[in-house]
């Protein structure tokens, strides 16, 4: 089931796994990194069937309370993750050096400062928020969030932007997908509410039986009247005469 696949990708196999190394050794410019991040585009639009541009693949790729999928890019965390891990050893490695001597220069932490503030840092954090990347991680998030805002192309784009990241707009992604109580989702039912959720087109553009135009993100039947109407009255015949 393509829910199931994209709990098992967003919790297991997709960055969790490269954070060790991530935070070891800075490879944000490590051109396998680009290459792991379209590799799991494709992934992802394979599992839910659907096409993603750039600005909805960057969308997918932020947390859930950001509007996203929570499947992070691997380039955009590399930075927090390597600055953050310097900060936590700073002390120890300090401790270790004999009192005469500095700690060396290392470029790549200049580098991966640069790559930081590419990325939408600003001031970075000290004391003991430099050692949490999550402290380094949320300027990031937040510089991606508000460019997705700010260059939508037009009302509707930005409106679902905004609730996208509405409070727990994005439970249902966090949600274990258990049949036993109505929580997995059928592949036509994720696809629609993940196509709502990025953009992403997930129908033929066509006209509704009220005779408006439906495009192809098929955002029309979320306030047909009319589709609204037939929806319940199958609710309620499903309802007052369950199958055996």
């Amino acid at each position: 089931m393509p829910h199931d696949v994209l709990i098992i990708l967003k919790h297991s196999l997709s960055l969790l796994n490269l954070l060790f190394h991530l935070r070891c050794t800075y490879m944000s410019e490590y051109p396998a990194l680009a290459e792991m991040d379209n590799k799991l585009r494709g992934l992802i639009s394979r599992i839910l069937n659907v096409d993603m541009n750039d600005s909805q693949w960057i969308q997918a790729t932020l947390p859930v309370r950001c509007g996203g999928l929570g499947i992070r890019r691997s380039t955009q965390v590399a930075p927090s993750a390597f600055l953050a891990s310097v900060a936590g050893v700073m002390d120890t490695v300090a401790s270790i050096l004999p009192r005469h001597q500095t700690l060396p220069v290392d470029k790549a932490i200049d580098a991966a400062l640069g790559r930081w503030k590419t990325l939408g840092g600003v001031t970075p954090p000290s004391g003991v928020d430099a050692r949490s990347q999550k402290c380094w991680d949320q300027p990031v998030i937040k510089a991606a969030a508000d460019t997705l805002i700010q260059t939508a192309c037009d009302d509707y784009t930005k409106a679902r932007l905004l609730a996208s990241q509405a409070p727990h707009a994005g439970d249902w992604l966090n949600a274990p997908p258990i049949t036993a109580v109505g929580l997995r989702l059928s592949n036509d039912a994720l696809r629609v509410a993940v196509g709502l959720r990025l953009g992403v087109n997930i129908c033929a553009p066509h006209v509704c039986r009220c005779s408006a135009q439906v495009d192809a993100r098929g955002n029309h039947g979320l306030s047909c009247t009319r589709m609204l109407a037939v929806n319940s009255g199958i609710h309620l015949l499903t309802t007052s005469y369950p199958e055996h």
